[in-house]
């Protein structure tokens, strides 16, 4: 079992929804920080490299406000689409690069609007901090940069909830610990994340966001896998010219479930998210249900030489 213990700072981002009204905003844009996906159980391998496909779909029709659903017409879809590559540069060192694509659609009040595109590149690195196989924990350090491959739109006649990008350079962290107990094959995790936006070519800022997870994994079988994640997310106000956002900022906690199965080199994992608490400054957008696929295979290229 393993157990990630300790906290990634997650700036994640909130945007205030400019429907046709102007009345509502959602937090729905989170940055691409897939670095540890829930199917990931540390570093890649010296000379590895680990190429991943990330899929989630999510959607809402509900709007709320505190934590109370109120009578609204909205209707709001979400895809994002990922390609994550791990290389191992040493026994404890990987180096993460990754791109992603969005799609996002909303119906409000009549109207319908979409938008599309390739969302941001990232780079980051990760190095083990503490190892001790006595124990079986470890304790890894992460940080990293994030381009937009967008620009931002004129927010007054193109909501930001579809626009793909945020249009801004940002910065990212991580700090987590995992500790295992092989012979159970149980696996516990506490993982932190951060991520911070600088304002965008329109002078609008994405707010700094908190998550925290809790992980918790049992292997069933040889090659499958189960796994529970408690993720707790806190976003704060966004800004746009200095000027603060009433309908921003929300407190959610999320139930994520997992199924993982390997295939030699080869890993696939299935997960849903189900909001089990949510509270909105403001008026805003709900969060809905998502589900997702997460596809990775390894290539050793220390296998490669006779």
């Amino acid at each position: 079992m393993r157990f990630f213990v300790f906290c990634l700072l997650a700036l994640v981002v909130e945007f205030e929804l400019f429907a046709q009204c102007g009345c509502s905003s959602a937090p729905i844009f989170i940055p691409s920080m897939q670095w540890l996906g829930a199917a990931d159980n540390g570093l890649v391998p010296k000379k590895n490299l680990r190429i991943a496909l990330f899929y989630r779909f999510a959607a809402s029709n509900s709007l709320r406000e505190g934590n109370t659903k109120i009578v609204g017409d909205v209707g709001y879809q979400n895809t994002v689409a990922q390609v994550i590559a791990s290389y191992g540069l040493g026994h404890y060192t990987t180096l993460d690069f990754d791109i992603s694509y969005a799609y996002r659609r909303l119906e409000q009040f009549g109207f319908e609007s979409s938008g599309y595109g390739f969302s941001n590149l990232g780079v980051g690195i990760r190095q083990n901090v503490f190892e001790s196989e006595l124990s079986d924990f470890v304790v890894n350090f992460g940080f990293g940069g994030r381009m937009p491959l967008a620009k931002f739109k004129e927010i007054e006649s193109y909501p930001i909830v579809i626009q793909p990008s945020t249009g801004a350079l940002g910065i990212f962290a991580m700090l987590y610990s995992q500790k295992s107990f092989p012979a159970l094959g149980l696996n516990l995790a506490l993982l932190s994340k951060a991520d911070y936006n600088f304002n965008n070519n329109k002078n609008y800022h994405f707010a700094p966001s908190v998550q925290v997870s809790l992980i918790g994994s049992k292997q069933i079988f040889e090659n499958f896998s189960s796994l529970v994640e408690l993720k707790g997310d806190v976003r704060f106000h966004d800004r746009y010219h200095d000027t603060l956002y009433s309908n921003s900022g929300s407190r959610a906690f999320f139930l994520v479930p997992q199924l993982n199965y390997k295939f030699e080199d080869i890993g696939l994992s299935l997960f849903g998210e189900i909001p089990i608490y949510q509270h909105f400054n403001g008026q805003q957008i709900g969060s809905g249900f998502a589900f997702g696929v997460y596809i990775n295979w390894v290539i050793n290229f220390n296998k490669r030489r006779l």
